[in-house]
């Protein structure tokens, strides 16, 4: 049976639903030290890797090939360093009970996202899960590919919110529409309370939950 919803969601994993920003900022710093570059965690969290591989001068493959040999996510998940968000269960469960189809697009390895998935018990709630190679695809493939296999099941979304913690997680609206024609809105997760100019700017999910839900069907 075909169903009636009129918007979607496509959320973005780690830093969004999973609170892994320290874990990464980690990585990708101790990775650059191996590569001779003096990267603070701090400097790195939330950036945009290819963009920061760019400023250093370090050619991305080589610095995703170095990365590749990082902690692993069982390793981390297992000893908590990463850890769910407080409302991440309680906004996704709020938005799915109102039948609003979730999706996901994550730049990630397939094995990676399942184990953060199946750790948090979280694959239930999304009608897709499109992990993107951070060494081959675009997320925006992956966020038009996720789009024309939602289409397939349910009746033509009428916006499609793209939710997420960085700049390139929501900055891919104006494309969306352009590939699609489907309105598109970004809203910016920022728990420490910053702005992104442009898009709706929130510090919680729970705020995304009450956006999407308060804009009707």
């Amino acid at each position: 049976m075909v169903r009636t919803y009129k918007k979607g969601v496509i959320f973005d994993l780690d830093g969004t639903l999973i609170d892994s920003t320290g874990k990464l900022a980690r990585d990708v710093s101790e990775t650059y030290a191996r590569l001779g570059v003096d990267v603070s965690p701090e400097y790195s969290k939330g950036r945009d890797w290819e963009s920061l591989a760019e400023e250093l001068g370090v050619d991305y493959k080589v610095f995703w090939e170095e990365f590749c040999r990082r902690k692993t996510w069982e390793e981390s998940l297992a000893s908590g360093e990463v850890g769910l968000f407080p409302d991440t269960i309680s906004s996704l469960e709020a938005l799915s009970s109102a039948g609003v189809p979730l999706s996901l697009v994550t730049k990630s390895t397939l094995e990676d996202t399942q184990t953060k998935l199946y750790h948090f018990d979280l694959w239930k709630y999304f009608s897709a899960v499109e992990p993107v190679s951070p060494r081959e695809e675009s997320k925006l493939d992956g966020m038009l590919d996720m789009i024309d296999f939602i289409g397939d099941f349910f009746t033509p979304m009428k916006k499609v919110y793209l939710v997420g913690d960085s700049r390139g997680d929501v900055d891919l609206t104006d494309k969306i529409t352009f590939f699609t024609n489907i309105p598109s809105e970004g809203i910016y997760v920022n728990r420490n309370g910053e702005v992104l100019e442009g898009y709706e700017s929130v510090q919680n999910l729970t705020q995304v939950k009450e956006i999407i839900l308060g804009n009707g069907r």
